[in-house]
C-alpha cells in the first residue's frame, strides 16, 4: 500500500513539472534600449527555446545566450508580459513605417510576434495612448528592464 502512495505521489509530482510551455512556438520578442547620451545599450531577442541578450554599460559588454536551462527566463517573461495585460494592447508594426530614432535622447521598443499577431511598443508612445493602456505598456517596460538588468549585475 505504502509502495502504491509513493508511486501516485510521484506520478503527481512529475505531471506538475512536465506541463507543457504556453509561450506560442511562433514567439519572437525583440526589445532595444539606447539611452542616448547614458551609458546603456541593450538588444533582447528572444524565441520560444532560444535567444540572445546584449548589452554595453558603463564601459562593459554583456552577452548571454538563452540555451540550456536559461530557457525557463523565456517562459517566465512572457508570463509575466501576459499578467501585465500587454498582449491585449494588440498593438500592430507597420512593416512600411520605419521606427524613427531620436539622436538626442533614448529610445526604447518592443515587438513581439506570437499566434500570428504583432505588438510593438515605441516608449515615446506611451504619451498619445489612452491611461489605462499606457499603464500596462510602463509595465511592460518595466518588466523588460528588470528581466535585462539581472543579466547585467
Amino acid at each position: 500500500m505504502k509502495v502504491l502512495v509513493i508511486l501516485l505521489i510521484c506520478v503527481a509530482h512529475s505531471s506538475v513539472w512536465a506541463q507543457p510551455s504556453d509561450t506560442p512556438v511562433d514567439f519572437k520578442l525583440m526589445y532595444s534600449y539606447d539611452a542616448g547620451m547614458q551609458p546603456l545599450r541593450e538588444n533582447l531577442v528572444l524565441y520560444a527555446k532560444k535567444g540572445r541578450y546584449t548589452a554595453f554599460e558603463k564601459g562593459n559588454n554583456y552577452q548571454v545566450e538563452f540555451v540550456g536551462e536559461k530557457v525557463a527566463a523565456i517562459e517566465i517573461l512572457h508570463q509575466q508580459l501576459e499578467a501585465c495585460g500587454f498582449y491585449t494592447l494588440k498593438l500592430s508594426l507597420e512593416q512600411d513605417s520605419p521606427l524613427l530614432i531620436a539622436k538626442d535622447k533614448g529610445n526604447c521598443t518592443l515587438s513581439i510576434y506570437a499566434n500570428g499577431l504583432d505588438y510593438f511598443l515605441n516608449k515615446d508612445d506611451l504619451d498619445t495612448m489612452t491611461d489605462a493602456n499606457a499603464s500596462i505598456g510602463r509595465k511592460a517596460f518595466s518588466i523588460l528592464a528588470n528581466f535585462t538588468k539581472r543579466y547585467r549585475d
